[in-house]
């Protein structure tokens, strides 16, 4: 796994440059999820920020939590610049987002975060505590049956910038089978599987 003390600013700058596709995946994400002014939405993995706050607009308020602290504060200070005064960014993740207690939120997302988590069951169980009954769940994650891009890619961008070494596998991806069994034992029912969606990536860097 990813250690995140080894992250550092110049590595979470680098990131918000690199992540288009992640980007571009969690713009049709949220999409999907018909997110609405009157929607509390929480971010998980959030990054830098720049998903979160792109729905800055669209939402009632929105909070992003991330490992990451120096990723927290390049999203922090974009937050300044751009302050749209119903966003928050905290240091968290899917293991301690019970602490904002239950059914709190109406929409609750994952982009490109899911394959990072040891514990799925628990954060889908904490997941679902903290979302309203009529609740939203959207997930854009990396396929255990499609590995080569996302794996290959992501390890190599991981051993180069020193976080991970080389007999490391980062990431811990799950079929759409399992997910979907994993969704369904935490309570979750499962009315949209979007398509798997291809990306071409010149360089590793």
């Amino acid at each position: 796994m990813i250690d995140v003390n080894h992250d550092s600013e110049s590595l979470a700058e680098k990131y918000d440059k690199v992540s288009k596709y992640q980007y571009i995946n969690g713009l049709a994400l949220v999409e999907q999820l018909n997110i609405s002014a009157r929607h509390k939405v929480l971010d998980v993995g959030c990054g830098t920020g720049r998903l979160t706050l792109k729905l800055a607009s669209k939402v009632d308020h929105i909070t992003g939590i991330d490992l990451s602290p120096q990723r927290i504060e390049v999203a922090h200070r974009k937050l300044t610049q751009m302050n749209p005064g119903n966003v928050t960014f905290e240091l968290g993740s899917s293991d301690d987002i019970c602490r904002y207690g239950e059914d709190v939120f109406d929409v609750v997302y994952l982009n490109a975060v899911f394959h990072w988590i040891n514990d799925k069951e628990e954060a889908l169980d904490n997941i679902y505590q903290v979302l309203k009954p009529s609740g939203k769940l959207g997930i854009c994650t990396a396929d255990k049956d499609h590995p080569f891009t996302a794996k290959i890619i992501a390890k190599e961008v991981l051993r180069k910038a020193g976080i991970i070494g080389e007999d490391i596998n980062p990431s811990i991806p799950v079929n759409t089978a399992e997910l979907d069994s994993l969704l369904r034992k935490s309570g979750f029912r499962v009315r949209n599987k979007a398509k798997k969606r291809p990306a071409v990536f010149r360089d590793p860097c």
